[in-house]
């Protein structure tokens, strides 16, 4: 259980513009799209999806901060091809949206 839960992990994590799905895991896998829910969550302690919102914009936030690449090739990498869906969910994720935020860090580093 705890190996399958890391390999879907590695398998996110590898293409964070890809959106997997439990079906596919489930496909992939040989197990439940259930049981694959419970291992997932047992190993990590939030869902496929929360998991993979989160480490998306944990990259997003890495490239606001470090490069100057506009916001929405940001949200293209990280599997958005929304710039407003990409901004909720980063605001959601950091309380703020993805120009305040790349704005702030650079007067942070500037200080």
């Amino acid at each position: 259980q705890v190996d399958v839960a890391r390999q879907i992990e590695s398998v996110i994590a590898a293409d964070l513009s890809h959106s997997h799905t439990v079906r596919e895991f489930s496909a992939q896998f040989g197990i439940s799209e259930g049981s694959i829910k419970h291992y997932f969550f047992g190993v990590f302690g939030q869902s496929i999806s929360r998991y993979t919102t989160h480490k998306r914009m944990m990259y997003a936030a890495g490239l606001l901060e470090k490069t100057d690449l506009p916001v929405i090739e940001v949200a293209g990498r990280v599997g958005y091809e929304s710039q407003s869906k990409f901004a909720s969910a980063f605001r959601r994720e950091f309380g703020l949206p993805p120009f305040e935020y790349r704005k702030k860090k650079k007067v942070s580093d500037m200080l």
